[in-house]
């Protein structure tokens, strides 16, 4: 192992190094017309510094299908290969663009690949839409740890930030993380803000006042959601943080006026503050949104 870890740290030929670091960021045993590819080579030149490496003893060779001849990283310099591929942004480069065109369904190990090339942005919009794919598949823990890396990566004043948090703490959300959900909207609100973005922060808040109620704390939810009303500049946003506003309000036993549109939903409001003096915070929140979807379409 001595022996090859010194052959590594001494490959004459930069070139060929970049051919070894191309085996071990793939990951598994490759032909030349791949090598090929990802680097932008011809397959001769591909062929003939693939042999130099397994000459040295820090490449091996397997047998593919149809007796194609496959190159990997020796198993005894994967180490070390990798040491090396960590200091070629380049080679991250061209392995990221490669996989984005032979396996663009593969989006968080082509996001990991722009990190280390420092293309950070662009493996966030691959993070996120990871995320997307997640939430559509019903998988809220992948979406969480995909927009979670997303964040990593991403300057704390990217305009993308706030949007990713907001996703994030809608992850949370899902997995009935209600506590954490409830810090992510604060975070997400806090920065629309910064941006501006009135509604967007009314929004993020009136998500984090929701979180609060399945928490049993619907006096928090109000004060959080009265501070979203003075935000919101959008009307079906208006009314649909005073119908939050109005069971909130009832279930901590304050008062709140609730804009005429609402009066076709009490009956769904009285089921949700049934349920809710029950004990069935999620049997509440349900009668809480049929209310709001009643007094929307009034």
């Amino acid at each position: 192992m001595a022996l090859n870890a010194a052959y590594v740290s001494r490959v004459p030929d930069a070139t060929a190094v970049d051919v070894l670091c191309v085996m071990c960021a793939l990951g598994e045993p490759i032909n030349v017309p791949t090598l090929a590819r990802v680097l932008g080579w011809s397959t001769r030149r591909a062929r003939e510094l693939a042999e130099r490496l397994v000459g040295l003893g820090v490449a091996c060779v397997e047998n593919g299908p149809a007796r194609v001849r496959m190159y990997a990283v020796d198993a005894q310099c994967r180490e070390h290969a990798e040491r090396m591929l960590s200091t070629r942004p380049a080679v991250h480069a061209r392995v990221a663009a490669y996989l984005e065109r032979s396996a663009p369904e593969q989006r968080r190990r082509i996001a990991e690949h722009l990190v280390a090339a420092g293309a950070y942005e662009r493996a966030a919009e691959y993070l996120e839409a990871e995320a997307v794919a997640a939430s559509q598949r019903r998988d809220p823990v992948a979406a969480r740890g995909a927009l979670q890396r997303a964040l990593e990566i991403l300057p704390r004043g990217h305009a993308r930030v706030a949007v990713l948090e907001e996703r994030r703490a809608s992850a949370a959300r899902d997995l009935g993380t209600f506590a954490e959900a409830e810090r992510g909207f604060a975070r997400s609100a806090e920065l629309y803000l910064a941006q501006a973005r009135r509604d967007d922060a009314a929004r993020a808040l009136l998500s984090r006042a929701r979180a609060w109620l399945p928490l049993a704390v619907p006096r928090r939810a109000l004060t959080i959601a009265t501070r979203a009303s003075a935000l919101a500049r959008d009307e079906r946003l208006l009314v649909e943080v005073t119908g939050f506003r109005a069971v909130a309000g009832a279930c901590s036993g304050e008062t709140v006026p609730a804009d005429g549109a609402l009066a076709s939903a009490e009956t769904a409001l009285a089921e949700g503050l049934r349920a809710f003096a029950n004990g069935a915070v999620r049997l509440a929140a349900s009668a809480f949104e049929s209310a709001l979807a009643r007094a929307e379409s009034s």
